[in-house]
């Protein structure tokens, strides 16, 4: 399907992580096909990746708690996540909010400080 060589980029940028990979199309039964990636590196180049896939599962993590203090607030601030809902015409969401907070009809017919529209008006748009 596609093939990258690192070692081109490695040749012309200086001393970093190269390989080749390819992408592979497997033809699987009943129509279901997979796309697989083959790595080809030396030695040296096995080593530091285990070494630099280490530091990179600590990135991935500092970035889901970065991410999680950003959204975390949002998700557990009910008057946020219905007026998301509904400016995002969520119906579904609108609903499970409704049921699973025991919300009233008029923590539903909210109005938007910010625009002076109705939690719901999206949804009547549609």
């Amino acid at each position: 399907v596609r093939d990258k060589n690192g070692f081109i980029e490695y040749i012309k940028d200086g001393v970093q992580y190269a390989d080749i990979k390819l992408n592979v199309l497997i033809s699987g039964s009943h129509g279901v096909n997979i796309i697989g990636e083959l790595q080809f590196l030396l030695q040296t180049m096995m080593d530091f990746k285990h070494k630099a896939h280490g530091l990179y599962g600590i990135t991935r993590r500092q970035e889901l708690f970065d991410g999680m203090k950003e959204i975390l607030p949002t998700m557990m601030n009910q008057r946020k996540k219905l007026f998301v809902a509904g400016g995002m015409g969520n119906i579904k969401t609108i609903c499970d909010l409704m049921v699973t907070n025991n919300l009233t009809d008029k923590e539903i017919m909210q109005f938007n400080p910010k625009n002076n529209e109705c939690i719901l008006m999206q949804i009547c748009l549609l």
